[in-house]
């Protein structure tokens, strides 16, 4: 292309839909043998409440990998929580986060990528159902103050670290620190937590 094409796209879908994708792209070769050099600017997309952009990247398709960052601005806590299809769970809240992304001749990756939530913080809802209730706390007696903690836990800091492998599973790392209003004696309570997730198989089950 003689200078940058404007790319606009309504709608993305794979399980979890992207709107309003815009970006530019501009292609440079000769066709006679030399490699496609594919630049990418300006690229957003709406994605789970909030806006994800990227300055984008120039690459030169024949010689992979190639590095770029994406930052996500006002992701919606609620709509991250439902994709875990878990009855009783509910959110609110804002994240903010930056991901480092790279694409090789084996797929994508994602290193050190940070989410954070956005002061002051938000309410996670968390009512296990009589039965998961039950099988929690026969295995750890202490999950019976989790679960009290969680039934309106008010988290000021809320920080989740994530790797994303080109095998697709995602490797979450969250901390969570607030209280329970209504857990009056209890003192400020901090939780850690790690999540595996296999992506391609959470995509096909949306």
């Amino acid at each position: 292309t003689s200078r940058p094409a404007k790319v606009d796209i309504a709608s993305v879908s794979r399980g979890i839909e992207a709107t309003h994708v815009s970006f530019t792209v501009q292609g440079e070769s000769n066709l006679q043998g030399s490699p496609l050099i594919l630049e990418v600017r300006d690229v957003r997309w709406e994605f789970l409440g909030g806006t994800m952009t990227s300055q984008g990247v120039r690459a030169d398709l024949s010689r992979p990998p190639h590095a770029f960052t994406v930052l996500a601005r006002a992701v919606d806590l609620a709509k991250v929580l439902s994709l875990e299809q878990q009855k009783g769970l509910e959110g609110s809240g804002l994240l903010d986060g930056t991901f480092p992304v790279t694409v090789s001749s084996g797929g994508i990756s994602i290193k050190d990528g940070v989410l954070e939530s956005r002061p002051p913080g938000g309410v996670i809802l968390y009512h296990a159902s009589s039965e998961t209730s039950k099988a929690l706390t026969d295995v750890n007696a202490s999950m019976k103050l989790v679960l009290q903690a969680l039934n309106n836990f008010h988290y000021n800091v809320l920080q989740v670290e994530s790797q994303y492998g080109e095998d697709g599973i995602l490797h979450l790392k969250a901390r969570l620190e607030g209280r329970n209003p209504d857990m009056k004696q209890s003192p400020p309570i901090h939780f850690n937590l790690t999540v595996q997730e296999n992506v391609p198989a959470l995509l096909k089950s949306l």
